[in-house]
């Protein structure tokens, strides 16, 4: 899932996925042109990137960017993006959902148990 993260006054948007299981989390900034998109990637905290069609000041700018919201994006990542960040109801919701669906698997797991033990 990806987060929105921030729109730029020139309309790059900014976006974040979750944080991965092996802790890394993907950045992605996409910036409209005439004819498409300029686009990047970049994976934390490697920060291995993958550029398409930025310049090599416009690089330096958004990498400086990524460099200084780091902790932004790490902590994000883990509470649902920046808008459920704000919100401590957010959290208890995301706790629920996580709840239930816990509580749906164990009841499968559950009910094909009684399924193999009637078998």
């Amino acid at each position: 899932m990806m987060y929105p993260f921030m729109t730029l006054n020139d309309d790059t948007e900014i976006t974040h996925s979750e944080m991965y299981p092996d802790g890394t989390v993907k950045v992605y900034i996409e910036t409209p042109v005439d004819g498409g998109f300029h686009d990047a990637t970049c994976w934390l905290p490697m920060y291995r990137w993958e550029v398409n069609g930025y310049s090599w000041l416009e690089m330096q700018y958004l990498k400086h960017l990524v460099r200084r919201n780091e902790a932004l994006f790490m902590k994000y990542s883990q509470d649902g993006g920046i808008t459920c960040a704000a919100r401590p109801k957010c959290h208890k919701v995301m706790d629920n959902q996580r709840r239930q669906s816990h509580c749906s698997q164990q009841q499968f797991k559950d009910s094909r148990k009684g399924t193999a033990e009637a078998d």
